[in-house]
């Protein structure tokens, strides 16, 4: 069996997936789409990232090891902050690698999936406003890795996840349940409480609110045919897949009666 890094374990996720599952399932209670129709490996998996970007990827490695098992891993591509300690180890061992194009080329070759975000933060910091929004800057370099590598793309819309953490604006990537502690520990300063009433505030802001998650497997997309129908132009056609998505983030935003459900 194929492994992402040296530090990739197998039997990690899986006990991460057995411990983690049964409070994803209530908490989160996701809805999955679209996992039959994914094409044999290698993909690269292309997908919106939402608040922080943590319980979502968690909640996509538990829903995918339940599906695959330990025969068909991913590699999950991650910002540099996923890479510092104390991150790097658990990022590793669930599959994570350091972003760049070199990578997920080499993942590619070596028959492993990939999934990469190509927001990064700018779409994971995304204003609560603008949760059924794809923001990826313009980036397209995700398009030309799977090109040069020969693999087929497959969009996954994530909608829910966004509501998580309510981001209040895109400059300030604080979510609005920081205010809790922040005015705690001002009534702690001037001897209003005490101090553990400011912890319980941290806590209150640091665990995600209680959101379903839409997760949407779209139909596979050919990057020789999305450049040929762009004329060789990179950025149109990677613009062409940053629609797709969010039309189908939409689209399941459409059947959810409030942003949490």
């Amino acid at each position: 069996m194929p492994s992402p890094s040296p530090r990739y374990s197998a039997k990690f996720i899986a006990v991460f997936t057995r411990l983690f599952w049964p409070f994803a399932r209530v908490w989160f209670r996701p809805r999955v789409e679209g996992l039959q129709q994914i094409p044999p490996a290698p993909c690269l998996f292309v997908a919106n990232h939402s608040a922080y970007g943590v319980f979502e990827v968690l909640v996509m490695l538990a829903i995918w090891h339940r599906h695959f098992g330990p025969a068909r891993p991913v590699a999950g591509l991650s910002h540099d902050l996923g890479m510092m300690a104390p991150l790097r180890w658990p990022v590793e061992a669930i599959g994570g690698v350091r972003a760049t194009p070199t990578a997920a080329k080499e993942l590619l070759a070596r028959g492993i999936d990939v999934l990469v975000f190509p927001g990064g933060f700018l779409d994971a910091m995304r204003p609560f406003t603008a949760r059924y929004e794809v923001r990826w800057g313009g980036r397209s370099g995700f398009l030309r890795v799977a090109a040069e590598s020969g693999v087929p793309i497959v969009p996954i819309a994530n909608c829910g996840s966004h509501a998580q953490y309510a981001m209040v604006l895109q400059r300030l990537p604080l979510p609005l349940g920081l205010l809790g502690p922040l005015a705690a520990l001002v009534a702690w300063l001037v001897g209003w409480i005490s101090w553990p009433w400011v912890l319980l505030g941290l806590m209150f802001a640091i665990v995600p609110n209680p959101t379903r998650m839409d997760l949407q497997f779209l139909p596979t997309l050919y990057p020789d045919q999305l450049l040929s129908e762009a004329h060789g132009n990179a950025a149109a056609a990677a613009e062409r897949v940053r629609r797709e998505l969010e039309r189908a983030l939409k689209a399941l935003a459409a059947r959810r009666r409030t942003a949490w459900e």
